[in-house]
């Protein structure tokens, strides 16, 4: 089997319940030292490691830590430090904290219970939700506290219109806040490599500064194939699947 990586952004993170539009909150994620908290709790660099070997790779926002804008800051496993930042943020210890996740294969049940683990080692009483409805639960019900969500990204851009103030699924969550509008038309309308690096530094500085998700990693994504059956043109290139992509198909030929 020879492996084909393919170019694709695809993230892992927690999305906090914060607010919707109608202005209805959720006091327990307003601070955010406690979401700032989980994310020190968390040791992903032993989790991206038992549980995606190779293909998993932490980050501190939408920008990878590859990127030339990536400023540099990193949510260090520190127990010690997330402990302070809850005592902080007057955090109550006997509050049943909800996560709401809505993956069904083995390896994300694992995760999520290593999460609790974690979050528990820190005094927090967790409550994991699997949803078989996960849309609906994440910006309709929303009866959680943090939710665990993938995204697929065509481009960086994916990521960070998320929190733009007219996303209809987001700005119940988000409570249609405005401060990434003005941020995320300016990378729209980038025309330069120059404007395009600036803007993404400017996103990624407001992203770090509200904190309103909780990147955890990237996870490659990889093409397998039988190579000792099957020849496949040369310079091929595989993309993302959920977007057209030429594999020249025509020209792959049975050994």
């Amino acid at each position: 089997m020879t492996m084909y990586p393919v170019d694709i952004l695809y993230y892992r993170y927690f999305i906090s319940n914060m607010k919707g539009v109608d202005g209805n909150e959720n006091p327990v994620m307003q601070d955010k030292r406690v979401r700032q908290a989980i994310l020190h709790a968390i040791d992903r660099e032993a989790l991206a490691e038992s549980l995606f070997p190779e293909l998993a790779h932490t980050v501190s926002s939408g920008v990878l830590n590859s990127y030339p804008e990536y400023n540099g800051v990193v949510y260090e496993y520190n127990p010690e430090k997330a402990k302070a930042l809850l005592d902080e943020a007057g955090y109550d210890y006997s509050y049943k904290f909800k996560i709401l996740y809505y993956y069904s294969d083995q390896t994300s049940i694992d995760f999520m219970e290593a999460i609790a683990y974690y979050l528990g080692e820190i005094g927090m009483d967790v409550t994991i939700i699997q949803s078989t409805q996960g849309t609906t639960d994440l910006f309709q019900t929303r009866n959680y506290d943090i939710g665990y969500k993938g995204l697929s990204a065509f481009n960086i851009g994916e990521w960070y219109n998320e929190y733009n103030s007219t996303n209809a699924n987001f700005s119940n969550i988000f409570g249609g806040d405005t401060s990434f509008d003005e941020l995320i038309a300016t990378f729209a309308a980038a025309g330069t490599p120059e404007e395009v690096s600036a803007a993404l530094s400017a996103l990624q500085e407001k992203e770090q500064e509200l904190f309103y998700k909780i990147p955890l990693f990237t996870i490659g994504n990889n093409v397998f194939i039988n190579t000792d059956h099957v020849k496949l043109p040369e310079n091929i290139e595989f993309g993302n699947p959920w977007y057209r992509t030429d594999i020249a198909f025509e020209e792959w030929e049975m050994k």
